[in-house]
């Protein structure tokens, strides 16, 4: 299951795409300079290089936007939005890095599995949810309603509630 969340940050697990790149500018923060360290870090051979370059006219935007949807074609679902943040830290690009993982219109992406949901109302349900790491458990409260009334203190007691039952239950 996908849910955008607001004010957090990309999931590193999320898979890179072409969108990805465009809406976070990174052939521009990435610069003319560094897509060929970029393209080194991400296993792409001198050879490699050298085709993009005479491919893209030497255009340094291009070069990069070529370079990062290659990887993302070669490693599929392996092409991670923490990987790549990996690679731009190594290349001393951290700030670039960061950026990667910040909020893009106040929502990100985050994959998860659901372990369980626990129907609330006829319009509420809380889910139980893992990453795909399984390093994080989280509960999501999931609503028909555009409007969120439910109250803190009640999801508080509903959590509350939810967790004497698990800790009182017999494996």
């Amino acid at each position: 299951m996908d849910c955008s969340m607001n004010n957090n940050t990309l999931d590193p697990n999320v898979g890179m795409t072409e969108s990805i790149i465009h809406e976070y500018q990174l052939p521009k923060l990435i610069g003319p300079e560094k897509w060929r360290d970029l393209a080194r870090m991400l296993d792409f051979s001198q050879n490699d290089i050298d085709a993009i370059q005479a491919e893209k006219i030497s255009c340094p935007k291009e070069c990069c936007i070529a370079v990062l949807v290659k990887w993302i074609h070669r490693k599929g679902r392996e092409a991670t939005v923490g990987k790549l943040a990996d690679a731009l830290i190594k290349i001393e690009l951290k700030s670039v890095a960061d950026k990667l993982k910040a909020p893009v219109n106040d929502r990100r992406t985050l994959t998860f599995e659901v372990g369980g949901t626990i129907k609330v109302d006829d319009e509420n349900q809380i889910i139980l949810g893992y990453d795909r790491t399984e390093t994080s458990t989280f509960f999501v409260w999931e609503t028909k309603r555009k409007e969120f009334n439910t109250s803190l203190k009640e999801i508080k007691d509903y959590i509350n509630a939810i967790g004497q039952i698990t800790g009182n239950t017999p494996n």
